[in-house]
């Protein structure tokens, strides 16, 4: 999971990433918000921990900005050194999902920071080597085994390579969400600006598509952004038309996950 900590304070930033880092977490430590709006329209955050009080920017306009641009769902935590009621309400009502008051104890800022993923993605613990060994998303069909690398739909295993699964695993945790094409590559693919990456990653995201059934008649829409990346989407389906669909889907036999090189 990515975490941008942006705050006019560098040493308290760095800090941060330095203990979110420590529990498995990538995180970016930004000091003007002008670089992270430039950051947010080509990048993939799934948490913001930003100061109360910015440099060149009042909260309540980033916040506002935020919740206006491609990743208007990513959940922001506002770090203050007020905690009236009034200005509590103020970070509520301008789009915080949560807040802490400083001076906090890391112990409860994780915390926090792990509750507030638990309830925006729908998972256990994200930080890599904390995670449970199979996450199942709520209110979807889909399991996804980690230790095996294996999806399980309905009771039944979907082949995927290794890069397919932990591409499918990343859209989902995004579900509804936009995901760049620069946050794929560098969490499936570990790298950065690279042409020849990008297009395996469409080829990957295509074949996703049809091996999942990521169709609006499941239930679902992997549709591209231009000029940014993906987007997942759980569309509204009636029963009777999912069975069908289902029906319709299921191979006679359906191949054993098994690990391959990409």
């Amino acid at each position: 999971m990515r975490i941008a900590v942006l705050g006019a304070d560098m040493a308290e930033a760095n800090q941060l990433c330095k203990l979110l880092s420590a529990v498995g977490y990538t995180s970016v430590a930004i000091s003007q918000s002008g670089e992270f709006l430039r950051r947010l329209a080509k990048e993939t955050f799934d948490l913001v921990l930003v100061a109360w009080k910015l440099p060149d920017i009042s909260a309540i306009d980033l916040l506002s900005r935020i919740r206006q641009g491609p990743l208007s769902a990513v959940p922001v935590m506002v770090m203050s050194s007020n905690e009236e009621a009034t200005q509590v309400a103020a970070m509520l009502g301008a789009g915080a999902d949560d807040y802490v008051v400083r001076p906090v104890s890391l112990v409860v800022l994780l915390a926090r920071v792990d509750a507030l993923l638990r309830r925006a993605y729908r998972v256990n613990s994200l930080a890599e080597g904390t995670r449970a060994p199979s996450t199942t998303f709520e209110e979807l069909e889909f399991e996804f085994d980690i230790d095996a690398r294996k999806v399980v739909r309905e009771g039944e295993a979907i082949a995927l390579t290794q890069k397919e699964f932990y591409l499918a695993l990343l859209l989902f945790r995004h579900l509804n969400r936009p995901v760049s094409r620069a946050h794929i590559l560098e969490v499936v693919w570990h790298v950065t600006g690279d042409g020849m990456a990008m297009r395996t990653a469409d080829t990957h995201v295509s074949a996703l598509r049809s091996k999942l059934g990521l169709r609006p008649e499941r239930g679902y829409r992997l549709v591209p952004l231009y000029g940014y990346g993906y987007m997942l989407e759980r569309l509204p389906l009636p029963k009777d038309l999912r069975a069908d669909a289902r029906a319709e889907d299921t191979p006679a036999e359906l191949p054993v996950s098994v690990d391959k090189p990409d």
